[in-house]
């Protein structure tokens, strides 16, 4: 499942941006409401302040976002269903399922 959009406005420095015009960066730092982004996709390095409403991450696979699915996984595996569950069957594919093997 897609994660919620607040989780995937969190950025960090040194997180990969994409802007809503299709230019790949590097968010260097938060400057009140708006980041400030370098561009290196010509032969000089650019940096422009950007608001945060015009970037997105490059990837959805973000620590925001595992963070989520493991507690919604907890959430789960918390409710009553499962209480009383002899075996329970998860899906090697699922990112979220290999972080808790781990």
């Amino acid at each position: 499942a897609r994660p919620p959009h607040r989780t995937m406005r969190e950025f960090k420095p040194g997180d990969q941006v994409i802007t809503k015009g299709g230019r790949k960066g590097i968010a260097e730092f938060q400057v009140g409401r708006r980041w400030r982004v370098q561009f290196d996709d010509g032969e000089l390095v650019q940096r422009k302040v950007l608001k945060k409403g015009r970037l997105h991450h490059t990837s959805l696979r973000t620590d925001g976002a595992k963070v989520h699915k493991l507690e919604l996984l907890r959430e789960i595996l918390e409710t009553r269903d499962f209480e009383q569950a002899t075996i329970i069957v998860f899906c090697r594919r699922r990112d979220a399922v290999m972080e808790v093997f781990r």
